[in-house]
């Protein structure tokens, strides 16, 4: 039986590390670009379904403008409902990219638009800056929610279940979310 140094010991687990490190890079790379055949209406209302609606009214493609700065006739879906009255920070935001490739631009639009937010209801708005600091981005290959509400996590699980339903081309790696808003 040959005896193995510390020395080389220690750089056997460390090469064993970072391989099993860069495996997990690239699934979750890769899982970053799958892409989910579901409908967008059949999203929209799993998230619905468990979010709390009575704040919120839906908007149209000049509301999107408005408030995201991005032209929805560029997207295979978009679906928004915003808050219904001055005061409230409630919305729900779903966009079905027609490419991964616009990820980028519209977790930035959406990024831009929670930093509005959090700015206006800083020290005004009982609960509702302390919702926008709870609220969820999950960015997840051809789909991008922003949701702000009571329940974002709920809401986010609902999300991610319908993008796997159907299918179930959708992998189990996880996506990249987050949750709150820092600076």
């Amino acid at each position: 039986m040959t005896k193995i140094s510390g020395k080389t010991a220690i750089f056997t687990i460390a090469a064993a590390l970072c391989v099993v490190g860069l495996l997990v890079f690239l699934v979750n790379l890769q899982a970053s670009d799958r892409v989910s055949d579901a409908d967008i209406a059949d999203v929209t209302a799993a998230v619905t379904d468990v979010t709390d609606m009575s704040k919120m009214i839906e908007g149209d493609n000049s509301m999107v403008k408005r408030l995201y700065g991005l032209d929805p006739n560029e997207y295979e879906g978009v679906v928004l409902y915003y808050p219904n009255s001055a005061g409230v920070a409630n919305e729900l935001f779903i966009v079905k990219l027609s490419s991964t490739a616009q990820q980028d631009a519209v977790k930035a639009a959406v990024d831009a638009r929670l930093a509005t937010e959090t700015t206006a209801f800083n020290g005004y708005g009982v609960g509702q800056y302390e919702m926008l600091q709870e609220s969820v981005i999950d960015v997840s290959g051809n789909y991008i929610m922003f949701v702000v509400s009571q329940n974002p996590k709920e809401a986010d699980a609902a999300f991610q279940g319908a993008l796997r339903s159907g299918e179930n081309k959708w992998p189990s790696v996880p996506s990249y979310s987050y949750s709150g808003f820092s600076r």
